[in-house]
């Protein structure tokens, strides 16, 4: 190293210190970790080229930790949520994930030295929380929603695959984040593999189960006559054919607000009330002139995976819309305004889900899996209108564009439902 460094050994420590200093960066003063002159002659050549190999990199030589890299990063997204390009429900996720597992794990680590052999130790670590790891005598969970704190039993098992999937997608966003920052190079970007998601784009839904889902809807929601299961039967039974007739995925709809709708203008006068020979309520009929009047020009303004769009629903969303529009009259006595919720609460919030009322709707319809015996959720309704959509002969890109997907992710999901719809031309053939 000749001048460049120099040795130097400090009061009440055996160990041996370097300094040196580095362009634009000042002086540096670092511990060998050594008490032998000539070992610590070796690790100061060692610090010497590696901080110098970082200044000409355009990094800080002393490095960045893991941890302010990424409490970084979520201030950067809160601010993304402030502006309204990212949602409260995302930021809490996203935090979630980076406190409980990322800054245990890498903490104070610097961020460019964390490489694949890293991640993949990580990942195993992550599989063996609540089974083995720190989670393990973890009996409860305690979140936040709203003004509430609330607690949720633990779930002592190996994340999902789609868990796994979302968890290293954060974590790839904090890395691209540190590149973008300088806090790395790309170059030094480790490899971040995610193992594939068990492909269940088929449990989708024939039109015959379709028909059958929603008639067994329908029949529940006029089954009861107590007022909150009715209610709540008839939000589910809404969301069917939203969903259903829309192709929005779960999380899109139910942030949907009223503001994101265009050209929907409900009417009284577009319903005709009746009951039927056994004196029975049967529910009111859209009129098929006035319903393509109502629907024709709907659009709807919609977010999700972080992008926005706009696209065009069936004219059958119409009904259920009216019939939204209706439920939020009679409970908070005045019509919703452009930030209440579609699909809402007692108390005017949105649904948080309706995974487990639409699982049990499945099995009321014996439908809750599919004939390879894959499980259905909700995403079988946007399943549902996609494969409807490439039936009715709309062009893959139009469908792509309408559903925000790519035309390429149709294909590969869709392509072994395609054949058999299209099985009376390619019998001509």
């Amino acid at each position: 190293m000749g001048s460049a460094a120099t040795l130097f050994t400090k009061p009440n420590s055996a160990k041996w210190y370097v300094r040196f200093s580095v362009a634009g960066q000042g002086q540096v003063r670092k511990s060998t970790g050594q008490t032998d002159f000539k070992k610590a002659e070796r690790a100061a050549k060692k610090l010497y080229i590696d901080l110098t190999s970082r200044s000409e990199r355009g990094l800080s030589v002393n490095g960045y930790a893991f941890e302010q890299v990424a409490n970084d990063f979520l201030q950067n997204y809160q601010r993304k949520v402030t502006r309204g390009e990212k949602t409260n429900k995302d930021l809490t996720n996203l935090t979630g994930v980076v406190s409980r597992y990322f800054i245990p794990y890498f903490g104070q680590g610097a961020i460019d030295e964390i490489d694949d052999a890293q991640i993949e130790e990580y990942k195993d670590w992550r599989k063996d929380y609540w089974i083995s790891g720190p989670g393990r005598d973890v009996h409860f969970i305690t979140y936040k929603r709203g003004k509430h704190t609330l607690k949720r039993p633990a779930r002592h098992e190996v994340p999902s695959l789609s868990r796994q999937h979302q968890e290293l997608s954060f974590l790839r966003q904090i890395f691209k984040y540190a590149a973008r920052k300088r806090y790395l190079t790309k170059r030094d970007l480790p490899e971040i593999i995610s193992e594939p998601v068990k492909n269940n784009e088929g449990a989708g839904l024939t039109e015959a189960e379709f028909q059958l889902l929603k008639r067994t809807s329908y029949e529940s929601m006029l089954s009861t006559q107590h007022p909150r299961v009715q209610r709540s039967r008839e939000l589910l039974h809404c969301f069917v054919i939203i969903a259903s007739q829309t192709g929005m995925r779960p999380t899109e709809l139910y942030q949907m607000r009223w503001g994101d709708i265009k050209d929907f203008h409900p009417t009284e006068a577009m319903y005709v009330d009746y009951v039927n020979d056994d004196n029975k309520r049967v529910r009111r009929h859209l009129l098929e002139d006035q319903e393509k009047i109502l629907a024709t020009d709907i659009t709807i303004d919609t977010r999700g995976k972080g992008k926005r769009r706009t696209f065009v629903p069936s004219v059958r969303i119409a009904e259920s819309l009216d019939d939204l529009f209706k439920m939020w009259v009679q409970t908070f006595e005045e019509p919703p305004g452009p930030e209440d919720p579609l699909f809402f609460n007692a108390k005017g919030e949105p649904v948080a889900s309706f995974r487990k009322s639409f699982s049990n709707l499945l099995k009321s319809a014996d439908l809750l899996h599919d004939r390879q015996k894959r499980m259905r959720s909700t995403i079988c309704l946007r399943h549902y209108y996609i494969t409807r959509q490439i039936a009715d002969g709309v062009p893959y890109h139009v469908v792509a564009l309408n559903v925000g997907t790519s035309v390429k992710m149709i294909e590969k999901t869709y392509s072994h439902v395609v054949p058999m719809m299209f099985a009376d031309q390619l019998r001509k053939a």
